[in-house]
């Protein structure tokens, strides 16, 4: 017998025991085929055939239960299973007509088994105001239970943002970096607990034209802010800035209110100029109170969010 032959029987029996194999385990096949299905299913159905002009308002509706105003353009099916959100407006609730910033793109991939249990735990990762910002949320049950949230967030420039358009005085532009954790319990942020914090490099403060007609611009080489949340008071732990010809502390703290516009402020800003700073302000300057023996202006601002005081 020559080698091709017995090549060729050995093949052929090995295909026979691999058949014989199968016969004798149906439930591989049925598995085979569910699986099948599954990935047909969900390529076909969710990723290609699903519209978006169906699923939009569906999301847009979800999206109202947020602490905030989100509404997106368009909203589709993504594979692995989850959604994709483009052009995404935020704003407050009490404003919803006034964007504050905008979402190019949100990819959301929710974790299923939290949802068969009742529960929303989901992966977010935000395109938004030339950086990214990557978050964690869980909640133990649909509208209610605890919360939490842990996010990273780099890239992220503040001048970008649009509430910047109705506020002609100063814009602040720069690179921001940082990290921190929420937790929430039963949404009652007078019983929320968390901590963030977050650096900026090479950031600028441009002053308005109403401020100073020819444009005055303040470097701010570095800064550092780190915040802590107990028990309704967001107390300010470290908050610095620092540049060529400015440096500025910031003290004090919020105390929170379920209604984010209520809650009362109590920091103090103690800030050191030198003329150039002063000249890039403008007008403005001539509003600061007078610094005392050592150089030093101190800001006082209270109120509410919504009606500050400054003194």
């Amino acid at each position: 017998m020559s080698n091709d032959t017995t090549k060729e029987s050995r093949a052929i029996s090995t295909q026979e025991k691999i058949l014989k194999s199968l016969e004798q385990r149906p439930w591989f096949w049925r598995s085979a085929l569910y699986l099948i299905l599954l990935v047909f299913a969900t390529l076909v159905f969710a990723t290609i055939r699903f519209p978006s002009e169906k699923l939009t308002p569906m999301v847009n509706h979800a999206m109202r239960q947020a602490p905030v105003h989100m509404e997106t353009q368009t909203a589709e099916f993504s594979f692995p299973p989850g959604l994709i959100l483009r052009n995404v407006s935020v704003a407050l609730k009490q404003q919803p007509q006034n964007n504050l910033a905008a979402i190019s793109t949100m990819k959301i991939k929710p974790y299923y088994l939290a949802a068969l249990m009742g529960g929303l735990k989901a992966n977010i990762r935000a395109q938004t105001l030339d950086g990214i910002v990557e978050a964690l949320v869980e909640t133990e049950k649909m509208g209610d239970g605890d919360s939490e949230l842990s996010l990273t967030f780099h890239g992220i420039n503040p001048g970008k943002a649009q509430w910047w358009d109705r506020f002609p005085w100063f814009k602040v532009e720069g690179n921001l970096g940082g990290e921190g954790e929420l937790k929430v319990r039963h949404g009652d942020v007078k019983k929320a607990h968390g901590w963030l914090k977050a650096q900026t490099r090479e950031t600028r403060l441009d002053v308005g034209k109403n401020l100073n007609p020819d444009g005055g611009v303040v470097e701010i080489a570095m800064g550092d802010l780190e915040l802590n949340l107990e028990k309704g008071k967001l107390t300010v732990v470290k908050g610095s800035v620092s540049g060529p010809h400015f440096s500025a502390t910031v003290s004090g703290g919020i105390t929170m209110a379920n209604e984010l516009n209520n809650s009362i402020l109590n920091i103090i800003i103690t800030l050191a100029m030198a003329e150039p700073a002063k000249k890039a302000l403008g007008t403005a300057a001539l509003f600061l109170p007078q610094p005392g023996a050592d150089g030093k202006t101190i800001i006082r601002v209270g109120g509410t969010i919504k009606s500050p005081a400054v003194r």
